[in-house]
């Protein structure tokens, strides 16, 4: 999860994206769906800026944390 948390920060600065995290936040969501770090991963997406959402194709399933348990 550290690695993902430097990425979000590297996707701020202007050159770089959050694609690298984007992916890995998806891959740990598909592959523990229900564990801490699904909950962790969709949390980091929801923190993305819309616009970026909007270009990486997050819906808001991958963000929705509603019904955790």
């Amino acid at each position: 999860m550290s690695g993902l948390l430097s990425q979000r920060k590297m996707g701020r600065l202007p050159v770089l994206g959050y694609k690298k995290m984007v992916d890995a936040c998806r891959e740990i969501i598909e592959r523990w769906p229900n564990s801490e770090y699904a909950f962790k991963a969709k949390r980091m997406l929801a923190d993305i800026p819309a616009r970026y959402r909007r270009q990486y194709g997050i819906t808001e399933e991958e963000i929705d944390i509603g019904d955790w348990k």
